[in-house]
């Protein structure tokens, strides 16, 4: 299902966003939706929630995430490759 509304950014005009629902969030994440529903909980994924509707999630907040987990993957992965190699990183650097 897919949706799209306007919403105020607050620059005095108004933007289309696509929201997803549930299902659609977590297969873009590549996590269970009981994971999703742990993360809106913990507060890292806002819901975007209209009377009477089931809450939806805004497509932009998904792809920060995904971008900031690719961002901590790498790092982690300099990491790990320098506790493997560091002769490697030494002669890169």
């Amino acid at each position: 299902m897919r949706i799209t509304v306007k919403v105020n950014t607050g620059h005095n005009s108004k933007t289309l966003r696509r929201l997803l629902t549930a299902k659609e969030a977590a297969i873009r994440l590549g996590i269970t939706p009981k994971t999703l529903w742990e993360w809106v909980n913990r507060g890292i994924i806002p819901q975007v929630i209209f009377p009477g509707s089931k809450p939806k999630y805004d497509i932009l907040d998904i792809d920060r995430i995904i971008e900031q987990y690719k961002s901590f993957s790498q790092a982690s992965k300099v990491s790990i490759d320098n506790i493997h190699n560091p002769e490697e990183t030494n002669q890169a650097l």
